[in-house]
């Protein structure tokens, strides 16, 4: 059996002498044979053979940030571990390198540790062949569909790294059509070859009124009073973040004369799940929001660009929910459905998690955890409509006892609950861009086990429930802090069991269970 490591489980190993406090022991390798994947990283992308003592190794990273080849994205306050997150996108001669992100984690100002993926890059051709022009054409082509309109502003040359090492001088190029249709592809600069592509849109006057929902429940809501009217938004002066719902497209907002709002559930639901889902984030991980700094939080209501689903808009940063078509699903309706939306937003401005295979099961998989830990916060745990449970959006059905995904028993609706069961689909829409549905569920069951406690039909490993609040931080850290947007399977385990280790240390029961909840979907933990 070959053994395989993350990059990050390299870079855990290089620090661990000089970080010494928690960090550095334990990472987790496959069970059984490699996994293949468009992003995946090089087996050892850093140059660990040019360099040699761990004093060394900090310095060269050091002296890649004097040199302009990383630059600082981001810099992520974590109150809950009291860690700060430093992010760094890699560069090579000026050019962004795709996938190269390293994160250096401090606390008190000391480094801990350093996360991510780095491309050794020693030459390469970096004079394109093709114009952005002709690329983009590629693109429209390759998607079968020649009206796609493009950003321009949003076409980039960049370093795309490849298997086996291989780097590719690349555009990145974004193609839309509408808000219900937007592509990312990376263009090979020299061929017009596609590299990868992915999905832009991840599907799934201060006053309190009192609105009727979706399923009859009473709610209040945050309304605003002028001219005469209330207004279903929320954009009060003293209010940390404004609230909008809108009617079909942006900028339609619904009134009421005497702010009991019982015309259009879909609405009142929306409006007043979006406002818990932001609360939970405040109350429970001191988070200001999707983007942490308060970004305005928008949804569309009743959109006429399809039937039976809800999205998060990547580039327009609103959440768009659709009526019912012919399977009935009024998604609007779930509180765990119109959290798992914002939800993307938040892997938006943290890690960023490509939406294709591995990466984008993290994305989906995160969004499920964060559901269902808003459900638990707000609705009385039991079987039924409102209720907490461990079901992804059985609220969206008219008659209970169906759902998306059960992450108690995601076999029993034909999803894996185990790294063994995990399925191969190619990255288009047809193949669910790659598993990105399918394969989520891996993760969301790895989160029941630890939250509730159980075991998995597989491996038969029994892991002791912590709690649905102590896990949820767990994953919350790990996904937030520890994951770039390449991300794979293997990262998401190294990253939790860090983070059990930051928040509650590695002696502790819940660092303890963690380990066991990743052996319990298949991991080997050293």
């Amino acid at each position: 059996m070959k053994k395989i490591i993350s990059t990050t489980a390299v870079f855990l190993f290089v620090f661990s002498s000089l970080f010494s406090a928690h960090v550095g022991r334990t990472y987790v390798k496959y069970l059984d044979g490699d996994e293949e994947n468009i992003f995946k990283a090089p087996p050892m992308p850093f140059p660990l053979g040019l360099l040699s003592g761990t004093v060394v190794e900090v310095c060269y990273f050091n002296a890649e940030i004097e040199r302009g080849n990383l630059r600082l994205l981001r810099i992520q306050d974590d109150p809950l571990s009291g860690i700060e997150h430093h992010r760094y996108q890699q560069y090579f001669s000026g050019l962004e390198v795709f996938g190269g992100e390293i994160i250096r984690h401090f606390k008190n100002n000391d480094l801990q540790e350093i996360d991510g993926e780095y491309y050794l890059i020693t030459e390469m051709e970096l004079k394109p062949f093709l114009t952005p022009e002709q690329a983009t054409d590629f693109f429209r082509r390759d998607l079968n569909d020649l009206e796609l309109e493009e950003r321009a502003e949003e076409i980039k040359l960049l370093i795309f790294p490849v298997r086996d090492g291989e780097t590719r001088l690349a555009y990145r190029i974004l193609l839309e059509r509408g808000a219900d249709y937007s592509m990312t592809g990376f263009i090979d600069a020299h061929s017009g070859e596609t590299l990868s592509r992915y999905s832009n849109i991840k599907t799934d006057t201060l006053s309190i009124g009192t609105g009727i929902g979706v399923h009859g429940e009473k709610l209040k809501l945050s309304t605003n009073y002028e001219n005469g009217k209330y207004w279903l938004m929320d954009k009060g002066l003293n209010r940390p973040v404004k609230q909008y719902t809108y009617i079909q497209k942006e900028n339609y907002v619904l009134t009421d004369t005497d702010n009991y709002w019982d015309q259009d559930g879909v609405s009142v639901s929306v409006h007043a799940y979006l406002g818990l889902t932001y609360n939970y984030y405040y109350q429970v991980l001191n988070r200001h929001g999707i983007d942490n700094h308060n970004l305005n939080i928008k949804a569309v209501i009743h959109y006429p660009g399809g039937k039976d689903n809800a999205f998060w808009h990547s580039q327009y940063m609103m959440m768009f929910f659709l009526d019912p078509g012919a399977q009935g699903f009024q998604t609007a309706a779930a509180l765990d459905v119109i959290a798992h939306e914002f939800s993307h937003g938040v892997t938006q401005f943290t890690s960023n998690l490509v939406y294709a295979n591995e990466s984008g099961a993290l994305n989906e998989s995160f969004s499920d955890i964060m559901g269902t830990a808003v459900e638990f916060k707000w609705q009385p745990e039991g079987a039924g409509f409102l209720k907490a449970d461990w079901y992804i959006g059985e609220d969206i059905y008219s008659n209970y006892g169906y759902c998306l995904r059960n992450l108690a028993n995601p076999n029993a609706g034909g999803y894996p609950c185990h790294l063994s069961q995990k399925v191969k689909l190619p990255n288009t829409q047809a193949g669910d861009w790659g598993g990105v549905h399918t394969n989520c569920t891996i993760y969301g069951h790895a989160y029941y086990l630890l939250a509730h406690g159980g075991t998995n039909k597989i491996s038969n490993i029994a892991v002791p429930g912590i709690g649905v609040e102590k896990a949820t931080k767990i994953f919350y850290n790990a996904f937030t802090g520890y994951l770039t947007q390449t991300s794979q399977f293997v990262n998401a385990a190294n990253g939790l069991l860090k983070s059990a280790s930051t928040l509650f240390g590695s002696t502790s029961n819940e660092y303890q269970q963690t380990v066991k909840a990743m052996q319990a979907i298949g991991w080997i933990v050293n």
